[in-house]
């Protein structure tokens, strides 16, 4: 699955190209724009990016994640060399510490990247401050040529900037 990425002038012509990549074939729920004002999207009856789309709270969690599962192999490595009395070296109680490592830092990295713009959509943060909007297409890789002809052809105003997976890389960054 890929995320197209459009650069749109207002929400007027959002709606066409809405329409236009309905026709097309694309699901409506595959199209999502967003905006720095929420009410012109509310206004306009165009789907809003979800919180996921728009900040980095799914990025960051899997980092989060992937933080945890390391914290808790040192946390294994420092038990093993210091060996406390107290400790009961059961596989019981390593699958609970992975476990509590693992979804702490994954909460505490969702908790964080909630208060961050998605790593994505974050290079075109000032145009969507000059009131354009950012629309997003999920297509399959079939669809990529056929729906980047068709916008360029019969909406060359709609600026293409970019094609990303649709799935989030915890590696990558804006």
């Amino acid at each position: 699955m890929l995320q197209l990425q459009y650069l749109v002038n207002n929400d007027s012509e959002g709606k066409v190209l809405d329409h236009d990549l309905v026709e097309l074939g694309i699901q409506s729920d595959n199209i999502h724009f967003v905006a720095n004002d929420q009410k012109v999207l509310t206004r306009s009856g165009l789907h809003a990016a979800s919180t996921i789309e728009e900040t980095d709270m799914l990025h960051l969690g899997i980092r989060g994640a992937l933080f945890g599962v390391i914290t808790s192999v040192v946390f294994f490595v420092l038990l093993l060399v210091f060996r406390p009395i107290d400790w009961q070296a059961s596989i019981v109680n390593y699958l609970a510490a992975f476990l509590l490592f693992t979804v702490l830092f994954s909460w505490l990295g969702g908790v964080i990247g909630l208060h961050f713009e998605n790593y994505k959509i974050s290079p075109f943060h000032q145009l969507l401050k000059q009131g354009k909007l950012v629309m997003l297409v999920y297509i399959t890789n079939e669809q990529e040529q056929i729906v980047r002809r068709v916008m360029s052809k019969k909406h060359p105003e709609a600026q293409f900037l970019a094609t990303r997976e649709a799935i989030d890389n915890p590696f990558m960054s804006a």
